[in-house]
């Protein structure tokens, strides 16, 4: 097994769930050949872009993985980009790099905040992917592998799960479909929008028959509407001018009812405290 393919066999167990890595874009990754420095792996594999302060144009920004020289060393990761015109390039620091670019190319493009921590644990992976791909068509290219660290084990980890998340909250989205329906007939509006569109059919309207009420039944009478609040309720009670013993005995049991208007028949008002 080449040092490369054993090394991304490491990382896949170190990471704990190895498809936690297929939500990381690595089929939109671009690379690029580049021979003007040595040390530095045989491609590159752009990152984004940035607006040069002199010229006020965009140009490309590449990552450059420098493989370690001794083992247990760690792996350098520089950041060039180039001017169009020259061809000549300029090596940006790489402390702010994640926050100072214009644009980030796909493969870098995380859903939440830009890091470098994140952007660079994201470059390695696709480097040890690409770098074992390359293999079948000549000798690999790493010859020390790169120590997997617990910093960035965490880093991959957790921009992949913003990765699979987007993902998620983009299959959530409802999404609307038009139907062409050519069945659907819609009917013309009227010529005339204050004539109806159908004849008026006449309608028999049916009253109904009020029957008088008698008028031994209108007795006068008190209605007494008291709303209990805790409960909702509305007691009504009616009484009886004639039996002043029963409105007395009820007056009483009610204590906490408010005032009663007496509403006699010959128009005589008369109130009482409950």
């Amino acid at each position: 097994m080449s040092v490369a393919k054993a090394n991304l066999a490491q990382l896949y167990t170190e990471i704990g769930d190895a498809s936690l890595l297929d939500h990381a874009p690595y089929d939109q990754i671009v690379t690029a050949s580049q021979y003007y420095d040595p040390r530095a792996i045989s491609f590159k594999i752009r990152f984004g872009y940035i607006v040069d302060k002199y010229s006020k144009r965009p140009q490309e920004i590449w990552v450059l993985f420098y493989p370690p020289t001794k083992e247990g060393r760690h792996p350098e990761m520089q950041f060039h980009s180039f001017d169009p015109d020259t061809n000549a390039f300029t090596k940006h620091d790489d402390s702010n790099i994640s926050t100072t670019v214009s644009a980030l190319a796909s493969a870098f493009n995380n859903p939440k905040k830009a890091a470098k921590g994140k952007h660079v644990a994201l470059a390695k992976y696709y480097y040890l992917k690409a770098l074992v791909s390359r293999e079948a068509g000549g000798a690999s290219e790493l010859e020390i592998p790169i120590p997997i660290t617990r910093t960035f084990v965490d880093s991959l980890r957790v921009v992949c799960r913003e990765f699979e998340e987007a993902k998620e909250r983009s299959s959530r989205s409802p999404s609307v479909t038009l139907v062409d329906d050519h069945d659907s007939v819609l009917s013309d509006p009227p010529e005339d929008l204050l004539e109806p569109t159908q004849p008026v059919k006449a309608t028999s309207i049916i009253t109904a028959e009020v029957s008088p009420v008698p008028v031994s039944t209108l007795k006068s009478r008190t209605i007494n509407s008291y709303t209990d609040t805790n409960f909702n309720r509305f007691l009504v009670s009616t009484f009886n001018d004639s039996k002043p013993s029963l409105r007395s005995a009820t007056t009483s049991a009610s204590s906490k009812l408010p005032t009663v208007l007496w509403i006699q028949r010959r128009g005589r008002w008369n109130s009482g405290a409950a």
